[in-house]
């Protein structure tokens, strides 16, 4: 298997449970949205190790495996619960870094800022 045949696996399984999430955790309730330029800021300081947390077409995430936060964005089904769900939720492929409070509202707040629907 190529390496980009294992990246594109390894992005759909991470997409796929990004948007299962929205099923289920349906009966939560979504998290208040936050200040979009702040959950950039604290995107940048937390995210950008491994992830493109800033739109630029055509461009990859540092790690590729993980995707860029405009693909998780433009996800079907992606929304405030989805995210937080997400964003709680240790997954293999990503470190356990935890983002509480108003910096976990703001960078939901950033992330769908960036869904083109």
């Amino acid at each position: 298997m190529g390496i980009d045949t294992f990246r594109f696996r390894i992005s759909s399984k991470i997409l796929l449970a990004f948007a299962g999430m929205t099923f289920t955790v349906g009966n939560l309730h979504a998290q208040e949205v936050g200040n979009a330029e702040q959950g950039l800021r604290v995107a940048r300081a937390v995210c950008a190790e491994c992830h493109l947390v800033d739109k630029v077409p055509g461009e990859q995430s540092p790690n590729l495996i993980a995707p860029t936060f405009e693909r998780i964005a433009n996800t079907p089904g992606m929304n405030s619960t989805a995210l937080t769900a997400a964003l709680q939720t240790s997954h293999e492929s990503m470190p356990n870094i935890i983002i509480k409070g108003a910096d976990l509202s703001d960078v939901i707040a950033y992330i769908l800022s960036m869904n083109e629907r």
